[in-house]
């Protein structure tokens, strides 16, 4: 099965024929039954009707009921049979999803398609699926489609110097009720989480979130393990170390430095917010004005070392692994006095 959704058609599928479509969602059910049981319960991201990225088409692989043929259709954006097909789907997907109750939290989602092709479907599904909320994943490169996406992942790839590329606009996002998250793959080059990557490039992302104020950090893959000669050509496709965080072996996953290093990343982030948790509570308190602004002047010290190499400049200041020591000395230092007054968040 090339997906979690079962296209079946009885007889050979065409726009002017009279067989219709169906749709078996029992292996659908059974991984989002799954995700839900161990925790994964914030969304459900549904990808994706584009064969992706880039693509200007969609490829759909269907069961012939009739012969047991497995046949497939190859359907350009917006084109009439593109319509009559996933207009098909997508009304029976909301339908579904609306009886499991997963409508609220499930998305439909393009990975870097450009806007001239989402022009041509996104109108269309707002009008036959009104209910399903879009995702945009990189691409959309005029932000037409940007800013109505309920959770959006901007690709780092795009951001930098000579691009002309802003960020999007997060608190407006966020006080509208949508996420924004922060997505690394092929690019950039640095910093990113590939084999020939330094280690403390991973770390580094989780203090870049919070600097431009994501709500978080998005990649793809933790464990896509392809081809099958894997530990023969762990290029295959894309840069080594794109495709995982992890390593297969004979009990389960194998640990890898780029992962624990993001760990610490995320370590890094969540002592930052404990700390603008803190000096929220002191300012409230009254009388600490004192430690209030040497606690802001800390962490935005801190922040500064460990990412000034990543401003949008022509010419970025040289990495020195004992910025982010320095860094985290700062905020402990921070957090400490917070403690000590019984600030910090419980």
């Amino acid at each position: 099965m090339r997906n979690l959704i079962e296209w079946k058609c009885a007889g050979e599928w065409t726009r002017e024929g009279t067989a219709r479509l169906a749709f078996d969602f029992s292996p659908f059910d059974r991984w989002v039954h799954l995700c839900l049981k161990v925790g994964i319960n914030d969304h459900i991201e549904c990808w994706s009707p584009l064969v992706q990225p880039g693509s200007d088409h969609s490829v759909v692989i269907y069961t012939d009921t009739d012969s047991g043929q497995r046949r497939s259709l190859r359907l350009p954006a917006g084109s009439d049979e593109y319509k009559a097909v996933w207009g098909e789907f997508a009304r029976a997907f909301q339908e579904h999803l609306r009886a499991r109750g997963w409508l609220a939290k499930a998305y439909l989602a393009f990975d870097e398609i450009d806007t001239a092709v989402l022009d041509r479907v996104v109108p269309f599904f707002h009008e036959v699926a009104p209910e399903l909320k879009l995702m945009i994943s990189g691409g959309d490169e005029k932000g037409r489609h940007m800013a109505e996406s309920r959770e959006l992942s901007f690709h780092y790839g795009y951001y930098g110097p000579g691009t002309g590329v802003e960020l999007p606009d997060i608190p407006a996002r966020r006080k509208a009720g949508k996420r924004t998250l922060l997505y690394t793959a092929v690019t950039p080059l640095y910093p990113n989480t590939f084999i020939f990557s330094q280690p403390l490039e991973s770390r580094y992302l989780g203090w870049i979130i919070w600097k431009w104020n994501f709500d978080g950090y998005i990649r793809w893959a933790w464990d896509f393990w392809w081809p099958e000669n894997f530990w023969d050509q762990p290029l295959y496709k894309w840069h080594s170390g794109d495709m995982w965080f992890v390593y297969p072996g004979p009990d389960g996953p194998v640990d890898s430095i780029q992962w624990e290093m993001l760990r610490k990343g995320i370590e890094d982030y969540e002592c930052l917010w404990l700390a603008r948790q803190g000096l929220e509570k002191a300012r409230a308190r009254g009388g600490l004005t004192n430690l209030v602004e040497r606690g802001e002047k800390a962490l935005t010290r801190a922040i500064d070392l460990a990412t000034q190499q990543f401003d949008r400049t022509p010419a970025p200041r040289d990495p020195i692994p004992a910025r982010m020591d320095e860094a985290r000395r700062l905020v402990n230092d921070v957090l400490s006095e917070l403690a000590c007054l019984d600030l910090l968040p419980r």
